[in-house]
């Protein structure tokens, strides 16, 4: 048996160029805040920021329904995104 583990385990999401080229990660993570959520950006682990956009999400410590409900908050904040210019 292996037992459960509070961290190391995570997931790489990038921003698709459509995506990124009218909105930050940054931009999308200060959303993220407001509605509970914390996204730990790419571009903040990058040389240049502009080159990778997305994040690292951390889901070790997180039940499968706090998973399900934690992508449906950050899929929410989505759709304004798409329709922003950079």
């Amino acid at each position: 048996c292996i037992p459960r583990q509070e961290v190391g385990m995570n997931l790489t999401v990038t921003l698709n160029a459509q995506l990124s080229a009218r909105v930050t990660d940054r931009a999308l993570a200060v959303r993220a805040e407001k509605i509970g959520l914390v996204l730990h950006t790419l571009s903040s682990q990058a040389a240049r920021s502009r080159a990778h956009q997305g994040f690292l999400l951390g889901y070790a410590g997180a039940s499968e329904n706090e998973i399900t409900e934690g992508a449906a908050r950050l899929a929410s904040i989505l759709p304004a995104a798409r329709r922003e210019s950079a």
